[in-house]
């Protein structure tokens, strides 16, 4: 069953992305319409999508400021203890102003110090209801559990945009670690997001070979648009697939997030009316 978005949320957060919005609404996310997308809106779908990702998901994984200020260092804190300080500072804005405007708990992951931390921001009230102090948790962890941390926050809240897409979307890091798929990526492999957590995206492909040439073809250009591939699924049957894949940045860690449409049909007719032209 698909989580519905709350209405507050979900109305935001899509008129943030006005072209995402409109073309959700052109294409319902439905049996009879999946595949019935041109090369190019797949295309241009896929990308929307994943500048949405991006930045939604810079809600808990902050961006830390590697530059160092032109300034003296004073005797009792070292050059490298004053960039941790600025990083850290850089990082919890955001999180701190959401804390203080919401009155809710806030976690988020960021890069100090060469370091991936979790911070969890805790706001405490006085019998009268008003913010009296805040205090920050943070513990040192790895970029499976940082990754893990976003996801899980991101899902909560925005699980809907995903869910709403008319194709199989999913979220890896470059070693192939999932950390989301939607419901139609799970239809489209037979996998549950479990079952790929535990496999990995390898999984997916009928040999090893096949996915180092994707992995190729995205290092080649940074981006794959409409690569055609045949994959494997879970029931052992094998059928052709696009993919469009990007990589996204964020506080030293790389993501690749990956749209796939399966409509066979499709494009051995955009073939035919290519070769005839």
């Amino acid at each position: 069953m698909k989580k519905e978005p709350s209405s507050n949320k979900g109305v935001a957060v899509r008129k943030r992305f006005p072209g995402f919005e409109r073309f959700l609404s052109e294409h319902p996310s439905s049996v009879e319409t999946r595949g019935n997308l041109s090369e190019g809106e797949f295309s241009k779908c896929h990308e929307q999508l994943c500048d949405m990702i991006r930045v939604l998901l810079l809600k808990w994984i902050r961006p830390h400021n590697s530059t160092e200020a032109e300034q003296p260092h004073s005797e009792c804190m070292s050059k490298e203890g004053k960039s941790h300080v600025r990083e850290f500072v850089s990082s919890i804005i955001d999180p701190l102003t959401e804390v203080i405007s919401s009155g809710d708990p806030v976690q988020f992951v960021t890069r100090c110090d060469r370091r991936l931390m979790k911070y969890t921001i805790h706001p405490k009230t006085g019998p009268d209801g008003a913010l009296t102090e805040i205090s920050v948790l943070g513990i040192k962890v790895s970029r499976q559990e940082a990754l893990e941390t976003a996801f899980l926050l991101f899902n909560d809240k925005y699980h809907f945009l995903t869910e709403n897409a008319p194709f199989g979307v999913g979220v890896a890091d470059l070693d192939g670690n999932v950390f989301l798929v939607n419901s139609v990526m799970v239809d489209i492999t037979g996998y549950s997001l479990e079952e790929l957590k535990s496999a990995g995206v390898a999984v997916n492909y009928r040999n090893e070979k096949e996915r180092k040439q994707v992995i190729e073809a995205l290092q080649e250009s940074g981006k794959v648009r409409n690569y055609k591939v045949e994959l494997k699924r879970k029931n052992g049957i094998i059928y052709s697939a696009l993919l469009n894949i990007d990589q996204i940045n964020l506080a030293g860690l790389t993501l690749l997030v990956t749209s796939l449409s399966t409509d066979s049909n499709r494009l051995d007719q955009q073939k035919d009316s290519r070769q005839d032209s």
